[in-house]
């Protein structure tokens, strides 16, 4: 679901509607389904029958066989793993129908972002007791700030953002589409809620895929400077409580991170990566995207993740080992190299 504080939506759709804007054909469909009425997209597990949905790989297939949506935008062979309870449309490109229909319920000029801050509809700002505002800070419509927290100078704070209480809001930080905890401190120069690395059409087009998600700081967080925390591109980007970041680094949309990890400067994490409780990530440490990293594991310094890791994994090198075997495998490469230079 996307979240209305952050988005405006242009309204309900059905799917003859939708078929044109995805610039599909309306025949094989009964009345009854051409007048199916959507208002909303969300992922396959978390829909319901008014949102639209896709599938395009079979490593979704437990996913869609389980999706409650409404509507499902399917590659033909997947077709025969739609539920009975949702119509399904079958697309070339199930992905890119499904950026035209976002495009079209999810217009740029809608999302709630810095750039501009104003919405009248939203009403005021509202500040609790003992809110400290820079006089050059910029606060957008409808944004909501809990007690004794502190925003800093040139920062701003797009329409819709909450910030709880007692947190650290630095200097030259923005903050759009983000639903901030208590007690977090966000330090110079971050980017909290940027547009996450989306696009079609690789090496023709480069067409921007919409980011409609959010980003949830948990309480007790702590970002380092200059660090960006992208935006879901439909769900959300999620820091567990107490987990802290170092300067310069880069979190992917849709990434969830457990609580009290601890993630050097310059750790990068590529879209859909999962850290479970108590990972700690090296300085200039990262992951490829979509994979997940057990609780308690350890990546030392420059580690580059490429696969799922069990909890309490130990890791080194890239692409990233198991660090008993990556010391073992230096080990023998030294002992190479002595012999050939006898």
């Amino acid at each position: 679901m996307v979240d209305a504080r952050f988005f405006d939506r242009t309204g309900e759709i059905d799917l003859s509607q939708l078929l044109a804007v995805c610039g599909l054909k309306s025949s094989g469909y009964s009345i009854t389904q051409l007048r199916h009425i959507v208002s909303d997209a969300a992922p396959l597990i978390s829909s319901t029958s008014d949102q639209v949905s896709f599938a395009a790989q079979k490593k979704y297939l437990s996913q869609l066989q389980n999706s409650k949506a409404g509507i499902i935008l399917v590659s033909d062979v997947l077709i025969s793993e739609v539920p009975a309870s949702a119509i399904a449309v079958v697309c070339d490109d199930p992905y890119a129908a499904f950026v035209k229909f976002l495009v079209h319920m999810f217009p740029s000029s809608g999302h709630h972002l810095t750039h501009r801050p104003d919405f009248p509809h939203m009403g005021k700002a509202v500040f609790e007791k003992g809110v400290l505002i820079d006089n050059s800070a910029v606060i957008g419509s409808g944004v909501e700030i809990g007690r004794d927290s502190i925003i800093g100078p040139n920062t701003v704070i797009a329409a819709g953002v909450k910030i709880g209480r007692n947190t650290i809001v630095a200097d030259n930080v923005s903050i759009e589409c983000a639903l901030v905890g208590d007690n977090v401190t966000i330090n110079s120069g971050v980017r909290v809620g940027a547009k996450g690395f989306g696009w079609l059409g690789h090496g023709s087009s480069h067409t921007p895929v919409p980011q409609l998600g959010r980003v949830i700081l948990q309480s007790h967080v702590e970002i380092g400077p200059n660090t960006t925390i992208d935006r879901g591109a439909l769900g959300d980007t999620i820091i567990g409580e107490n987990t802290k970041i170092g300067a310069m680094s880069e979190i992917g949309h849709n990434t969830i991170i457990g609580s009290n990890c601890l993630l050097a400067p310059m750790a990068g994490l590529a879209g859909s990566t999962i850290l479970e409780d108590g990972v700690l990530m090296g300085a200039d440490s990262g992951s490829a995207g979509h994979l997940r990293i057990g609780a308690g594991s350890i990546l030392h310094a420059r580690c580059a993740v490429s696969k799922d890791w069990p909890p309490g994994s130990m890791l080194a090198g890239a692409p990233a080992q198991d660090i008993k075997e990556y010391w073992r495998e230096q080990a023998k490469l030294r002992k190479l190299l002595k012999g050939l230079n006898k």
